[in-house]
């Protein structure tokens, strides 16, 4: 079978130039909140997208919520 790849990132980072910080006064880019460029909207639905792929084209047996149990685990609990 050919490696498939699936793009979900969309168009969201788009604006995050270098330019574009610099006019914001800032320096380095954020890591968290409105203006983080490392961080992806369109994440969750491209594991979805995985999914349903995996289901139709391979037989994936296993639902969605128990593939990202363990993620969803051992994500920080931010205070």
């Amino acid at each position: 079978m050919e490696p498939v790849g699936i793009e979900a990132c969309g168009v969201a980072a788009r604006s995050a130039t270098i330019e574009s910080y610099r006019e914001r006064g800032l320096s380095a880019i954020p890591f968290r909140g409105p203006l983080a460029a490392n961080t992806v909207a369109g994440t969750v639905s491209g594991w979805d997208t995985a999914h349903q792929w995996s289901q139709d084209v391979l037989g994936g047996k296993l639902p969605l919520k128990r593939l990202l149990e363990d993620a969803i685990s051992l994500r920080p609990r931010w205070s």
